[in-house]
C-alpha cells in the first residue's frame, strides 16, 4: 500500500493514542527508603527528644548561673520538626495511596460498565486499555495493602492517627480492588470477540506498515548524503545540500516512529506480537552517524580552509600536523559501520593527502628555496603561480605534492646543495679578499721580499680541494661557470706564487755573488749580464707587488706570471753556471767538499786577499781556528802566513813563511795545508 493509505488506516485509530496508563503512586514509588528505615529514624529523633527533655534547665558553674531553658526549648523544637518531617510523610504516602486507587477503582469501573457499541473503534480501544492497566497495575497493587497498614500501624504508635474516612477508605480497598478485577476479567470475555476482529486488522496494518517500511529504507539509502563528490575541499554548498537532506529525513523518519509507536501500542493492548521495527531504528542509527560524520566533515573542511587562506610565510605546519592527526583520531573513532560510506571515504582520503602533504611542505619551507627552484617544481607538477607575499598554502596544495613526493625531494635537495655551494663559494670569495701578501726588505738592499706564504698556502689548498668536490657535485650546474672560473683563477695564483717564491728564493741566493763578487762576474759573464736582467725584473716587480698585497691582485697583474717565469728560466741557467764553475774549484781543492756553496763562493770572491777568508778555515780543517799573519805596513794583517793556532788557542809557528799574495785561494789554501 502507499504511504498515505497506511497514514489514514493509523488515523482510523488515533483514538488510541491518547489512551495513556496511568498507575497509582504506590507501585512507582519503588525507590523510596523502606519502611524500617522510616522507623529507625523517628526512633533516634524520639530518643534525643527524650535525652533532651532530660536535661537540667538550669546550672551552676562556681559564682556563675546558666540558664538552659532557651537551649532545651530550641533543640527540642528542631528534634519535633525532624520526626513531623518523616512522620508527615508517611501519612502523606498513605493517603495520597488510597485516594490515588480509589480514583484508578472508579474510572476503570466506570469505563468498563459502558461497554463499547458495534464498530466504535474509540470505545473498544478505551475499554481494552482499562483492562491492560488492571493487568500492568495487578502485581504492585496486589503488594500495596500489607506496606499501608504496616504504615498505619507505625504511626500510631508514635501518636499519629489516621481520620475515619481514610481509616474507612483502608479497610474497604481491598474489596474494591478485588471487586474490579472480576469487573476487568468479566468485560474481557465480553470484549473477545470484538477484540479478535480488531486484532486481524491490526494485524493487517502491521503487514502494510512492513511493506512500507520496506520502500522507505530503500529510498532513505537513496536519499541520504552516503557519497560526496570528493572535490579537493569541503564547500558551503555541500555542507548545506548534506544538512537540508539530514533535516528532510528526520522528519521523515520521525513521522514512520510516530506511526510505529501507535501501531505498537495497538499491538499491546490487544495482545498481539508487538514488532520491533528494526528498519525505523537502522535508519534513525545512520541518520545519527551521517549526522556526526558531516558535522565532523564541517569542521574538517572550516579548519583546513582556514589553512588553506594562512599566507605562505605564516604557515606553522608542525602545528597543524598536530590537528590533522587529531581530526583523523576522532574520525576514526565513529563506528566502523560508516566506513564504507563515501562521505567518510572522501574525508578520510582529505585528511590523508593533507597528512601527506604537511612534510612536503614542511620541506618546501627550506630558506634555500629559491625562485628558480619554484619554477622547476611548478614545472613538475604542471601548474604555475607567482611566489610573492600574497601566496597562501592553497597554492601550494593545488600542486598535488603527494602525486609528487619525489620531485619535491629533488628540488629541496638540489635547492640545500646549492646554498651548501653558494655559501662556500661566498666563503672563497670572501677569504681571498681578506688575504694579504706582507713584505720586508732584503739585508742592506732595501728591496721587499716576501715572508713565508704558510697561510696563503694554506687557503689554497683548502679552496682547490673544496672547489674538486663542487665539481663531483651533481647539483653545481647553476654554480659551474663561478667554480670554473675560480679553479682557473687559483690555479694561476698557484703557478704564479711558485715561481715567485722560487724565483725569490734564487734572487736572495745569488744576488751577493754576481753583483757582490767581481771574480765571479770576470768568470762568468755571460751568466752575470743574464742575472743583471733577472735582478732589473726582480726589482720591478717586487717594487709593484708592495702596492697591491692581496694574492689574487698580485699574482694576475698583466705579465708578471710571464716576467716570472722568464726569470726563473735564467736563474736556473746562472744556477748551473755556477755549480759548473764551482765544481771546477773543488776539483783543484777537494777541501772545498766540506762547505757549502754559499761559503764556497764567499771564499772565492775574497780569496786573493787571503786574511779576509779567515773565518772559513775551521770549516776546511779539524781544528785550524786562525792563520797568523804578518803585519803589514798599515798596521793590519798582510797575506803571509806565519803560523797557525788550534781551536783550544795552541799556536804553532811555521818552519817557512808562506806568501799568499796574488794567489788564487785553491792554491795558497794547500801549502799551510800541506805543512
Amino acid at each position: 500500500l502507499a504511504a498515505d493509505t497506511i497514514s489514514m488506516a493509523m488515523r482510523a485509530t488515533q483514538p488510541f493514542a491518547l489512551v495513556q496508563l496511568k498507575l497509582p503512586t504506590v507501585s512507582r514509588s519503588l525507590n523510596e527508603p523502606s519502611l524500617s528505615e522510616f522507623e529507625e529514624q523517628i526512633a533516634h529523633y524520639r530518643a534525643v527528644q527524650e535525652e533532651v527533655t532530660a536535661l537540667p534547665s538550669s546550672s551552676i558553674q562556681g559564682w556563675l548561673r546558666i540558664d538552659a531553658k532557651p537551649v532545651k526549648q530550641a533543640l527540642s523544637t528542631w528534634v519535633t520538626k525532624w520526626m513531623f518531617a518523616y512522620t508527615h510523610h508517611l501519612q502523606t504516602r498513605v493517603v495520597s495511596a488510597l485516594a490515588e486507587l480509589d480514583a484508578f477503582v472508579r474510572e476503570v469501573s466506570a469505563g468498563l460498565n459502558n461497554p463499547p457499541r458495534k464498530n466504535d473503534v474509540a470505545a473498544l480501544v478505551r475499554a481494552m486499555a482499562h483492562v491492560r492497566d488492571v493487568r500492568v497495575c495487578t502485581e504492585h497493587i496486589d503488594a500495596m495493602f500489607e506496606p499501608i497498614k504496616a504504615t498505619v500501624v507505625l504511626l500510631r504508635r508514635y501518636g499519629i492517627s489516621l481520620t475515619d474516612v481514610i481509616a474507612e477508605q483502608l479497610e474497604g480497598a481491598p474489596f474494591l480492588w478485588e471487586d474490579l478485577k472480576k469487573t476487568t476479567f468479566n468485560a474481557r470475555e465480553e470484549l473477545g470477540p470484538a477484540q479478535s476482529l480488531h486484532a486481524e486488522k491490526i494485524k493487517e496494518q502491521a503487514d502494510e506498515f512492513a511493506t512500507h517500511l520496506r520502500d522507505f529504507r530503500s529510498q532513505f539509502a537513496k536519499d541520504a548524503p552516503f557519497e560526496w563528490t570528493q572535490a579537493p575541499q569541503i564547500t558551503d554548498s555541500d555542507l548545506d545540500e548534506a544538512y537540508f537532506a539530514l533535516d528532510r529525513l528526520h522528519v521523515a523518519i520521525g513521522k514512520e516512529e510516530a506511526e510505529a509507536a501507535a501501531l505498537c501500542e495497538q499491538e499491546e493492548l490487544f495482545d498481539l506480537q508487538v514488532h520491533s521495527w528494526r528498519e525505523i531504528s537502522q535508519c534513525r542509527q545512520e541518520l545519527r552517524w551521517l549526522k556526526f560524520v558531516w558535522d565532523h566533515a564541517s569542521l574538517v573542511g572550516s579548519t583546513l580552509g582556514a589553512w588553506r587562506a594562512t599566507a605562505w610565510a605564516a604557515v606553522a605546519v608542525d602545528d597543524m600536523r598536530l590537528q590533522a592527526n587529531a581530526l583523523v583520531s576522532q574520525l576514526r573513532a565513529i563506528a566502523k559501520q560508516v566506513r564504507p560510506w563515501g562521505v567518510y571515504v572522501g574525508l578520510s582520503g582529505m585528511l590523508q593527502d593533507m597528512i601527506l602533504a604537511l612534510p612536503l611542505i614542511h620541506d618546501l619551507q627550506d630558506e634555500a628555496m629559491r625562485e628558480r627552484h619554484w619554477k622547476k617544481l611548478m614545472r613538475v607538477c604542471g601548474r604555475s603561480f607567482g611566489m610573492g607575499i600574497k601566496t597562501t598554502l592553497d597554492d601550494l596544495l593545488r600542486l598535488q605534492l603527494p602525486q609528487h613526493a619525489d620531485a619535491v625531494a629533488e628540488t629541496v635537495q638540489q635547492a640545500r646543495e646549492e646554498l651548501k655551494i653558494d655559501r662556500q663559494l661566498s666563503n672563497i670569495d670572501l677569504t681571498w679578499m681578506e688575504l694579504h701578501i706582507s713584505f720586508e726588505p732584503f739585508k742592506a738592499t732595501a728591496v721587499p721580499v716576501m715572508r713565508p706564504l704558510d697561510v696563503v698556502y694554506e687557503a689554497l689548498d683548502e679552496h682547490e680541494v673544496a672547489l674538486q668536490s663542487m665539481m663531483g657535485n651533481r647539483f653545481m650546474v647553476f654554480f659551474e661557470a663561478q667554480i670554473v672560473a675560480w679553479k682557473a683563477k687559483l690555479s694561476a695564483v698557484r703557478s704564479t706564487l711558485d715561481d715567485w717564491t722560487e724565483v725569490q728564493r734564487a734572487w736572495c741566493s745569488l744576488e751577493s755573488i754576481f753583483l757582490g763578487s767581481e771574480d765571479i762576474r770576470g768568470q762568468l759573464p755571460v751568466d752575470a749580464k743574464r742575472f743583471d736582467q733577472v735582478d732589473s725584473d726582480f726589482r720591478e716587480q717586487m717594487a709593484d707587488a708592495v702596492t697591491t698585497p692581496n694574492p689574487i691582485d698580485a699574482c694576475l697583474r698583466e705579465g708578471r706570471a710571464e716576467t716570472f717565469g722568464k726569470s726563473l728560466a735564467s736563474l736556473e741557467l746562472c744556477t748551473r753556471s755556477l755549480g759548473e764553475y764551482l765544481e771546477t774549484k773543488r776539483r783543484k781543492f777537494p777541501r772545498f767538499y766540506m762547505i757549502s756553496n754559499a761559503d764556497l763562493v764567499d771564499i772565492l770572491s775574497k780569496g786573493r786577499f787571503a786574511p779576509a777568508v779567515h773565518t772559513h778555515l775551521a770549516k776546511l780543517t779539524d781544528n785550524v781556528a786562525a792563520i797568523h799573519w804578518r803585519t803589514g805596513d798599515n798596521g793590519g794583517p798582510s797575506p803571509t802566513a806565519l803560523g797557525m793556532r788550534s781551536g783550544e788557542g795552541e799556536a804553532v809557528q811555521f818552519k817557512n813563511v808562506f806568501p799568499c799574495d796574488g794567489m788564487k785561494p785553491e792554491e795558497w789554501l794547500s801549502k799551510p795545508l800541506d805543512h
